[in-house]
């Protein structure tokens, strides 16, 4: 039994010897190495974070953007006629020429020049018009201020005026007129082409 004993006292220290090392390599490795995954996947989910934030930010840009430039087309279309609507503008002149009570109305697209280039402008092109007709001096004031104020823009390039030799009867007026007519392709602005046509 003495040898029973001693081998049960060796068999306890080694038990013992075998916990106490199993405790100290957890202590000394094995908790390093889970404390350095813990800090690993810490920096993970902050990294993971930082780039769901930074996708939101870059969505709200580019919301931002595309307001931005749906402004920038909005603000285009009030000063430029479309491509379709400037084959009937000589109408539309005529009716603002109505409303003024001008006489002998006639407007004509100047057909040598009825459109052409701006220099730098890749989606508007300048359209071009001719009209004469017989006014008041009145008359012919508020037909040039309805033209001035007008949405869109038309331009009095120039003027002629031949006063009336009879005292109170109408002056004839000839006068060349531009408007700005956008081309197909201006729905397709993309912001760079939309600052750069509306001149910012």
């Amino acid at each position: 039994m003495n040898l029973s004993r001693k081998t049960i006292r060796i068999s306890i220290a080694l038990l013992a010897l075998t916990l106490v090392g199993g405790v100290s390599f957890y202590l000394f490795v094995l908790h390093g190495q889970f404390s350095e995954i813990a800090s690993i996947e810490s920096k993970i989910a902050k990294a993971d974070g930082q780039l769901l934030d930074s996708k939101k930010r870059e969505t709200n840009g580019a919301d931002r953007q595309a307001d931005k430039l749906a402004g920038l087309k909005g603000e285009l279309r009030e000063y430029v006629v479309g491509q379709k609507e400037s084959q009937d503008f000589a109408l539309y002149i005529q009716q603002v020429a109505e409303l003024a009570g001008v006489k002998d109305f006639s407007g004509t697209h100047r057909m040598k020049e009825s459109y052409g280039p701006i220099d730098e402008c890749v989606y508007i092109v300048e359209g071009r018009m001719q009209v004469d007709f017989k006014a008041t001096f009145s008359q012919f004031a508020f037909f040039v201020n309805s033209l001035e104020r007008n949405r869109p823009v038309v331009f009095v390039d120039n003027f002629s005026i031949s006063n009336s030799r009879n005292t109170g009867s109408d002056h004839k007026v000839s006068m060349s007129l531009s408007f700005l007519v956008g081309q197909s392709g201006i729905s397709d602005l993309t912001e760079q082409d939309a600052v750069k046509t509306a001149g910012l």
